[in-house]
């Protein structure tokens, strides 16, 4: 099943949880194409109503629960980097990821995701890609006990002992496929049971 999340200067749910085939996945992809941009980058919002959809009563207790969180913006209220809004997002991300697995796609000029911390800009300040790049990656499952943007906590590792590779980055919309191949990729090869997935809003629009 899926359900898809909007994100901009508010939050609304677009689709609550449903099957992703025939009818329902080309009505999914029309919501999808529909979106438009809409001035500020609430993650704050998206994340309360996308831990709303996951605790709903369509949610299945026995599927594997993944959200798939992308942007091309800001966490803010209208401009540039809000700590609150970023934070906040974090928090309830953590949540989420007690029983959930959470990658965050970033569609952003400076997406980086080899950045996991900051304090090298003018006498120890973050730069704009510092904070945009660890936010992110607090997003993810990458680090599952994450609270801010600056107190990432421990990394995640696989199997194999390595960094978890949740947090996806792209400077280009066009990099987008590649990513959602490899994602899907991902969770048919841990999928033990049937599989919610919860997504946030176009990421060629705010959000």
């Amino acid at each position: 099943n899926i359900a898809l999340v909007r994100f901009a200067s508010n939050s609304r749910i677009l689709q609550d949880l449903t099957t992703c085939e025939g009818k329902n996945a080309t009505a999914l992809k029309k919501r999808v194409d529909n979106l438009s941009s809409d001035g500020a980058t609430r993650a704050d919002l998206g994340m309360a109503q996308a831990e709303s959809v996951l605790n709903g009563t369509g949610a299945r207790a026995n599927a594997k629960k993944v959200v798939i969180f992308f942007t091309d913006g800001e966490p803010n209220h209208g401009t540039g980097f809000d700590e609150s809004v970023a934070n906040t997002a974090i928090q309830t991300a953590k949540t989420i990821k007690a029983d959930a697995k959470m990658y965050s796609i970033g569609v952003f000029k400076d997406a980086d995701a080899s950045i996991t911390t900051g304090g090298s800009g003018f006498f120890g300040t973050w730069t704009d890609k510092e904070l945009f790049n660890t936010y992110m990656h607090g997003m993810s499952s990458n680090y599952p006990d994450a609270t801010a943007y600056n107190n990432l906590g421990t990394r995640a590792t696989d199997s194999d002992g390595k960094p978890t590779a949740f947090y996806k980055a792209a400077t280009q919309a066009s990099e987008l496929n590649n990513i959602f191949n490899e994602i899907q990729e991902e969770i048919i090869a841990t999928a033990q049971s049937p599989t919610e997935v919860d997504s946030g809003s176009n990421p060629n629009q705010s959000g």
